[in-house]
């Protein structure tokens, strides 16, 4: 598996790859989930994994 930084990325952040894109947070998501929850979207997609990818990588 090819770490992050290899993977290409297109101009809207993903990868190109299949699969199914996350969703927007749900507006009764609580405001300290949602501080947690932010950081953490973002650097997923930051990565470029699939979530396959990242469930396999972390068990």
């Amino acid at each position: 598996m090819n770490p992050p930084s290899d993977m290409p990325q297109r101009p809207d952040g993903g990868s190109g790859k299949p699969g199914r894109k996350l969703g927007p947070i749900a507006d009764a998501v609580g405001s300290a989930h949602r501080a947690w929850l932010e950081p953490l979207r973002s650097s997923f997609l930051a990565s470029g994994l699939t979530i396959n990818e990242l469930h396999l990588r972390t068990g």
